[in-house]
């Protein structure tokens, strides 16, 4: 994968608008003045990108935030997560003022039953709690959802993946427009393929959805997406006709599963991050190999 076409991932799937939405925020999980990564922001043109904040070479305060969305909390603050770094070399969750330019570690993740480098993105859901998962560690090592209170700074773990069902999540998890957080595991299930789950945050019940397969697509891969009929979409890595990743479709009130398309190395394949949808109903996404160049191609799915 090239250097613009990586950059060009960070940008549109890890991108965050200010409230003015003049300005998008982001970062990269390496470069910056020591290697480590970089808070940046870039006008809403593509013009002016500057970095705001550089992560030490230590550590100490986090490093290398690999598919780590930022969220925009009600307070006004960037949240997020560094898959590295920290107290314990096991990630942090993170608050960043964009007002102040201030960085605040704010929990240090031990690696151990709390849960370990987080990989994916955080969330605000309707309760004012963040939300966001682990894909390792916990009390089988196989990864955690956990919550943080922004007001109080409070780490909970909510639940932890097992061998039988789903476990090693990946991307973070989204609510729907029924009040359920909704999210994937990279494996587990029959197949070992992934699967799709449900976790009601008022009862704390997590509920094993949809499993993956070679056929359906499997090894999901980034964020799901709620679209503006009720669906949710998402992408696999692999699997589908071609085993070269798949775009999916999973109906909240059926608990229907449908996929759109088979990637195929001239659509490109092997897609990373998740689905972006327009007012008109497009999606939006990207691949990390094929196309022409073989490094990868945006598409668009009707």
């Amino acid at each position: 994968m090239n250097l613009r076409f990586y950059a060009l991932l960070l940008i549109v799937l890890m991108s965050l608008k200010t409230t003015a939405q003049t300005t998008l925020w982001s970062m990269s999980p390496g470069g910056g003045t020591s290697g480590a990564g970089a808070i940046y922001k870039i006008s809403a043109d593509g013009s002016a990108l500057s970095n705001e904040y550089n992560f030490p070479v230590t550590g100490f305060v986090g490093a290398s935030p690999e598919g780590n969305t930022q969220c925009l909390a009600s307070n006004g603050k960037i949240y997020g997560t560094m898959t590295q770094g920290g107290l314990y070399d096991a990630g942090l969750i993170y608050s960043y003022d964009i007002t102040t330019s201030t960085f605040t570690a704010l929990y240090h993740f031990k690696g151990e039953s709390d849960g370990n480098r987080p990989t994916g993105s955080l969330m605000q859901a309707s309760n004012g709690l963040l939300y966001g998962m682990t894909p390792s560690g916990g009390a089988n090592s196989l990864g955690v959802i956990f919550s943080f209170d922004i007001t109080s700074g409070t780490y909970t773990k909510l639940y932890d993946f097992a061998p039988l069902s789903g476990n090693r999540p990946s991307g973070g998890l989204i609510e729907a427009s029924n009040g359920l957080l909704y999210g994937m595991t990279r494996f587990g299930g029959n197949s070992n393929a992934g699967m799709l789950f449900s976790y009601n945050i008022g009862s704390s019940t997590l509920t094993n959805l949809f499993e993956f397969s070679s056929t359906s697509g499997s090894l999901p891969f980034g964020n799901l997406k709620q679209s503006l009929n009720g669906k949710l979409y998402g992408m696999t890595s692999l699997g589908g006709s071609t085993n070269q990743g798949a775009i999916f479709s999973y109906d909240i009130t059926t608990s229907t599963y449908s996929k759109r398309f088979d990637f195929s190395s001239t659509s490109g394949y092997f897609p990373r991050g998740g689905l972006m949808e327009t007012t008109s109903g497009l999606f939006y996404g990207m691949t990390s190999i094929g196309g022409t160049n073989a490094d990868g191609v945006l598409i668009q799915l009707r």
